[in-house]
């Protein structure tokens, strides 16, 4: 976002920028009689320090939680809609979620390095970040939190999202997570349901 406005922004309007799907939507000019002030908080920022990656981490973790979950819901509401419709009232948000996804046969959020290959750099190589690109990309709602309404997240995922965990605890469950430039300490416990949330929040603000 910063890099954007960077580049594409004009003096004196707001820059709109939609994350997913990744659009410009134009300038607002801002009111003359509104003023922004900036306050130097005296906290170095950088994007690379690790209280960003391990958000990041969380984040990704989150979303290939939501993912799986998406998967077994998916499943369950096929067999719902095969059985009495009384049941489906035991699944909440079945019906708003499982309308957004696809088949539950193509949702295939698995075919990224395993955490020895992940462990071993493969993630760096080009090679390697195409391939958990492709595998984010087969994730449910296109591998994207900002594509989960806030509606959607309350109703189906955010109760299956734990708000820590341990970084060996996910690997020896899920595998590795589906981000190419970072990779999950064992020892680190992250939390994972307040960042995986910020961006649906976000998004649809």
């Amino acid at each position: 976002m910063d890099q954007l406005t960077s580049s594409l922004g004009d003096a004196g309007q707001l820059l709109a920028l939609l994350c997913q799907p990744a659009e410009v939507q134009g300038s607002t000019p801002i009111p003359p009689q509104l003023r922004f002030w900036g306050i130097d908080s005296g906290i170095r920022h950088s994007s690379g320090g690790s209280d960003y990656s391990s958000v990041r981490v969380g984040t990704f973790m989150g979303l290939k939680l939501i993912s799986e979950a998406a998967q077994r819901l998916q499943r369950t509401s096929s067999s719902v809609h095969d059985s009495s419709s009384s049941s489906s009232s035991s699944h909440p948000g079945g019906s708003s979620v499982a309308a957004v996804l696809p088949a539950a046969g193509s949702l295939r959020c698995t075919a990224a390095p395993t955490k020895e290959q992940q462990g071993a750099g493969l993630g760096d190589s080009s090679s390697g970040r195409a391939s958990i690109d492709r595998a984010r990309s087969m994730c449910a709602f296109g591998g994207y939190l900002a594509n989960i309404s806030p509606s959607q997240y309350r109703e189906a995922f955010e109760g299956q999202l734990p708000s820590h965990m341990q970084g060996s605890e996910f690997l020896d469950v899920h595998g590795p997570h589906l981000d190419s430039v970072t990779s999950i300490e064992p020892s680190f416990n992250y939390a994972l349901r307040e960042p995986t949330s910020h961006p649906i929040h976000e998004n649809f603000r």
